[in-house]
């Protein structure tokens, strides 16, 4: 558990040495805060406390299901990775399937401020809009591009 620990501090680390995946964190929890896409993707300090090998258990026997994975493998021997993954599900007893809530994001729009000692300013900005499916996908996408957007951007 120690060394899983230590795991969180160092990646949390790695998080704020890279200004632009902490700004995709940041920007994520101004536009959603407390509901789905605003919670963080990295185990916050004030929660290591709660992390044990009982609620890691827990966590792993209520989202690790059959029904929730999908398994890829690619440039191996398909004979041998069937039966390792066969071995490693069939015969155990699962329950049954649990359906899971599908709970949308709720967009609340806002802003965050994080002072910092770096030679570059760092900004975003979020809209929210309908996504992948939307009308103003298109312009959406250009007015990214027109702002210096990378060429990943968020479409949630």
């Amino acid at each position: 558990m120690a060394e899983a620990c230590h795991g969180v501090f160092v990646a949390r680390d790695n998080l704020e040495r890279n200004p632009s995946q902490l700004m995709t964190e940041l920007l994520h929890h101004a536009a959603y805060p407390g509901n789905t896409l605003g919670r963080p993707m990295h185990c916050q300090e004030d929660n290591i406390a709660n992390i044990t090998p009982d609620a890691i258990r827990g966590f792993m026997g209520e989202h690790f299901r059959p029904e929730r994975m999908v398994f890829v493998a690619v440039n191996v021997d398909h004979e041998e990775t069937t039966k390792w993954v066969a071995r490693s599900f069939l015969g155990k007893d699962y329950g049954p399937r649990r359906e899971r809530p599908r709970i949308q994001p709720v967009y609340q729009g806002g802003d965050m401020r994080i002072p910092a000692d770096l030679a570059n300013v760092h900004i975003s900005l979020g809209f929210e809009y309908g996504g992948w499916n939307s009308e103003d996908l298109v312009s959406v996408t250009v007015l990214n591009t027109l702002l210096g957007g990378g060429g990943a951007f968020s479409t949630s």
